[in-house]
């Protein structure tokens, strides 16, 4: 008999999924990134199983919201479409003087920001409030210690563009070895 209490709360965040599909192109680009980085130690690559777009991250959440969470987002989004997304430059962020992730970022996301702000405004009657920063669409690829690279990078490549035909939420549990993220659901859109 488990006599572990049930937690009230839990740390939780949408994204797009990043396939094994999806990888193929990605993983190229970052064997090239490794090699250019001569394996440094203070740059950490992020298993691909945990590559994901983030739209939202709520925090601790009540666990009592997120079922009616769940069918309002996708009662209110239900006829949102599909739509296409590419990537086309490595970023590092918050900026190449101190960096602390590389990611891969697009220049054009109408439709992606279309759907955070959508999401966003329906996760306020929750109580999780809009980010007042500006969202940046991007998948982080790596996460760098002690700013340990600082030049800009000069990496070119071929745009790489998905379908995006859902996204998920995440649970996500923090462990010494790195983050585990669990998908609890799914929102599709119409295709």
């Amino acid at each position: 008999m488990n006599n572990k209490p049930t937690p009230k709360f839990i740390r939780c965040f949408f994204a797009v999924t990043i396939t094994k599909e999806m990888l193929l192109p990605i993983n190229p680009l970052i064997t090239e990134l490794k090699i250019k980085f001569e394996n440094n130690h203070q740059i950490i690559w992020i298993p691909p199983t945990n590559i994901h777009l983030t739209l939202k991250f709520l925090g601790n959440t009540k666990l009592t919201s997120i079922e009616n969470m769940i069918t309002k987002i996708k009662d209110d989004m239900k006829d949102v479409r599909a739509f296409d997304l590419s990537f086309d430059r490595i970023a590092s962020f918050p900026n190449h003087h101190k960096p602390r992730t590389l990611a891969l970022q697009n220049r054009n996301d109408e439709a992606l920001q279309s759907l955070v702000q959508q999401l966003e405004t329906i996760l306020i009657a929750y109580d999780i409030k809009k980010d007042p920063r500006a969202f940046i669409s991007h998948i982080s690829i790596a996460k760098i210690r002690n700013h340990a690279y600082k030049k800009p990078l000069l990496v070119t490549f071929s745009p790489i563009t998905f379908k995006i035909t859902q996204f998920h939420l995440y649970s996500s549990d923090t462990r010494a070895e790195g983050p585990v993220y669990h998908i609890l659901n799914t929102i599709n859109l119409k295709t």
